[in-house]
């Protein structure tokens, strides 16, 4: 099977997996990682699968059967936990005040929210 067939095989319910694994993971860049802290902020089903894959990747960690992290990373998206809520808060904040909304070629609305990505 190659990649276009596996993908074409994924079900919403898989994208939403893969996406809190990562975020939990820390693997996400700003942008995205952003995205991720605001929906765990709005959403009881985004804050328990943050918790849930963060929970599980701790574990494996601690029991030398995950992968090893990679440099500079303490297997916990923790270390920038306090400044990414902070930051998703502002931009939660910012969402009441008039942002300049633009719409992408994809159709998605975004706005600048001081953050790569």
């Amino acid at each position: 099977m190659n990649i276009e067939e596996a993908a074409s095989r994924l079900t919403p319910d898989d994208t939403y997996i893969a996406f809190m694994m990562d975020h939990a993971a820390g693997n996400h860049a700003p942008g995205i990682a952003l995205a991720g802290d605001i929906h765990a902020l709005l959403s009881r089903d985004g804050a328990e699968a943050e918790q849930a894959w963060s929970a599980i990747g701790g574990a494996l960690l601690e029991s030398g059967s995950g992968p090893a992290p990679a440099a500079g990373h303490n297997g916990s998206r923790r270390t920038r936990s306090d400044r990414a809520m902070a930051s998703a808060r502002d931009v939660i904040a910012m969402a009441d005040e008039a942002l300049p909304w633009k719409r992408t070629i994809w159709g998605v609305r975004c706005a600048p929210a001081g953050v790569d990505g």
